[in-house]
């Protein structure tokens, strides 16, 4: 049975005397997928889930296994019942889109919920885990990962002079103290996160496997891996070269990133990617290249380094919201499709009293960069009543709807008291230009971007300023805001209806819009019902998505068909298998919303005159039963005549029959 894209099994491995094999030892002991899963995971992977050596530390491992899933174990030590030295482990398995590096480093805490199981004791079945369930937990372990990362900035920098040198190795690296392993990985991925996909990993290991792209070890214990592209490497050690200089530059600009927020530490990443656009280019080429953008678009200076040894593992303060560890290129400014090869997210803040020091205020014209392929618009934020310029519809993952794929990137947002020249709306209204209105959408409150988002007279523009702010924070929302939007998504029919005289959207935008916000505002929460709050809303939520569906595949508007057909046909839409059975089967019918209501096609209204014409020809024959009266009349004679006749005939017969008596 496939399991369900949001879904994630969860297998507990441990010396058991009635594990799966059916032999005593070391094995799987209770599972929540198919028996099979959880042997085959065994087998495979049995030597990193048992950690033979001197020593054990706990360690989180990342594996990929070829069927594409993505399994992540968090191994800790143990004593058996027969007083052994053991490990204990506890092992997610699903999607890598669900599993991305990045959200399993934000996981090293294992505080998700439902995390907390009796591991020496638990046996048998256990639930199914969905990705709702593991997003605080991500937001608050990166979050802390972030906070860590001034500490271990001189490991950072032999680690990523090591890939620059050596992108196609695998690596065993030296983490004597055993506290910068977690950091320096979660520092190598948002830097290197969009350009290098060979994430797996254990924190602490002796076995160097070639599943594992990086092993950290705390020393060297005999000869070196035979594996000939395996390189063992102290970050420490320094050999003063090309990749050495790289690798320090990026780092301090990640690190500056932080430091400033509203975006800046996705700077790095975006550029990286933009100067890497073909897989030939080489990593370090590449590096070079998105380090000279880096200096000239922010000027060097020095930033703080290795801070006092208990600040090292001092977590982040509460506040900033998770998004997503992969996605680095987060909702642009202007609501027309965003450019893919653009370094960095364009900032929206009002322009600087003192000379900026950062990127240009958004009021000013455009840097011109040679590795654009787009040539800058002369205006760098359009005005709102101006129609927006083409975009590929055909391609959803360029919707500017399009929200986190996947939770676990921290997002820094402005805090303090909201304006007071007026609410949301009104400061929409008054905005001049989408980054006006994108700075009235960041200082709102969740409650009001949602209230505002209800209003049927908003503009699709500001619409879409509204979803990108929700998208950036949804990561960081409870369960009740995110069942409140998924409601209002579904209630105003993904928004497809909408209309403003100000609307220049074609259909195919529009539906592409929709299927990009089901994925993040929809589909996670669409079954939380299943082993999770929500049951009878969630149950109401999986029917008025039939009724929406239903509705759509009839509708004669293209946006519905279209939005229709690509909730349909993905794979990864989360529409249960009863609703698309319905579909498939026609037994599901078309339901009519009081809101808002499908405007009747007018080419319709045309043929209406005709209705009677087809209808009239029918009813002529019905006076067909008028001669009914002379039929009764008729057979009304004919009973007088055989009463005539008969009485005739009994007259004859008495004076047949007199004559005969008087003989």
């Amino acid at each position: 049975m496939e399991r369900n894209p949001d879904e994630i099994d969860q297998i507990v491995f441990r010396w058991d005397s009635e594990n799966v094999s059916g032999t005593t030892g070391f094995g799987p002991v209770a599972w929540s997928g198919a028996r099979e899963d959880a042997e085959g995971l065994f087998q495979g992977a049995g030597a990193l889930l048992r950690a033979s050596g001197d020593e054990t530390r706990p360690a989180l491992i990342r594996l990929q296994r070829r069927g594409g899933e993505a399994v992540l174990i968090r191994r800790l030590p143990w004593t058996d019942p027969g007083g052994g030295a053991s490990t204990i482990c506890h092992a997610l398995v699903g999607s890598p889109e669900v599993l991305g590096a990045g959200t399993c480093l934000g996981l090293h805490a294992w505080t998700w919920s439902g995390a907390d199981l009796p591991l020496a004791r638990v046996r048998g079945a256990l639930p199914t885990v969905w990705e709702e369930a593991l997003l605080e937990a991500v937001g608050r372990g990166q979050a802390e990962l972030d906070a860590r990362l001034p500490g271990v900035v001189d490991e950072l920098v032999g680690v990523m002079a090591e890939l620059l040198r050596r992108p196609d190795d695998r690596f065993t690296l030296l983490d004597e103290t055993g506290d910068t392993s977690l950091p320096v990985l979660w520092g190598l991925h948002s830097i290197f996160g969009s350009v290098y996909r060979r994430w797996t990993f254990a924190t602490h290991d002796t076995a160097e496997l070639p599943a594992l792209r990086f092993v950290f070890v705390s020393r060297w214990t005999g000869a070196a891996s035979r594996n000939t592209d395996r390189r063992r490497a102290d970050p420490l050690e320094r050999l003063g070269d090309a990749a050495e200089s790289v690798a320090a530059r990026l780092v301090e600009h990640h690190l500056r990133g932080l430091e400033e927020g509203d975006n800046r530490e996705f700077a790095v990443d975006a550029t990286l990617r933009q100067c890497h656009s073909t897989p030939r280019t080489p990593l370090l080429t590449a590096a070079q290249a998105a380090v000279a953008q880096l200096d000239r678009r922010f000027p060097a200076r020095p930033v703080s380094r290795r801070p006092a040894e208990e600040d090292r593992t001092t977590a982040a303060p509460p506040g900033p919201s998770p998004t997503e560890p992969a996605r680095r290129e987060l909702p642009r400014t202007e609501p027309p499709r965003p450019d893919p090869t653009r370094a960095d997210p364009p900032r929206t803040d009002p322009p600087p009293t003192e000379p900026p020091r950062t990127e240009a205020p958004r009021v000013d014209p455009p840097r011109t960069e040679p590795s654009r392929s787009v040539p800058p618009s002369p205006t760098p934020v359009p005005p709102l009543p101006k129609d927006r310029p083409a975009r590929p519809a055909a391609d959803p993952t360029a919707s500017p709807w399009a929200g986190p794929a996947k939770p676990g990137r921290r997002l820094r947002r402005r805090r303090g008291p909201a304006p007071k020249e007026g609410g949301l709306g009104a400061r929409l209204d008054q905005a001049a230009n989408v980054g006006e209105a994108q700075a009235a959408a960041r200082e709102a409150a969740d409650s009001d971007l949602l209230a505002v988002l209800r209003d049927r007279r908003l503009p699709y523009r500001l619409a879409t300023v509204l979803v990108q702010e929700i998208a950036r924070r949804i990561p960081a929302w409870n369960r009740a805001l995110r069942h409140e939007l998924r409601d209002l998504v579904l209630g105003e029919a993904y928004f497809v209806y909408r209309s403003h005289p100000a609307d220049r959207v074609e259909p195919a935008e529009r539906a592409a819009d929709a299927a990009a916000l089901h994925r993040w505002a929809v589909r996670p929460v669409l079954g939380t019902g299943r082993g999770g709050s929500g049951g009878r809303n969630a149950e109401r939520a999986v029917a008025d998505l039939a009724e929406l569906l239903a509705r759509f595949r009839t509708s004669p508007h293209p946006a519905a068909r279209g939005t229709f057909l690509k909730l349909v046909r993905d794979e990864r839409s989360g529409v249960p298998e009863s609703v698309l059975r319905s579909l498939v089967l026609g037994g599901q019918k078309a339901a009519e919303r009081d809101h808002p209501p499908d405007p009747p096609p007018p080419r319709r209204a045309a043929p209406a005159p005709a209705e009677p014409v087809a209808t009239r020809p029918a009813e002529p024959p019905s006076p067909a039963p008028a001669p009914a009266p002379p039929r009764q009349e008729r057979s009304k004679d004919g009973m007088v005549v055989v009463s005539v006749l008969g009485a005739v005939l009994v007259l004859l017969l008495i004076v047949i029959f007199a004559s005969f008596l008087t003989r």
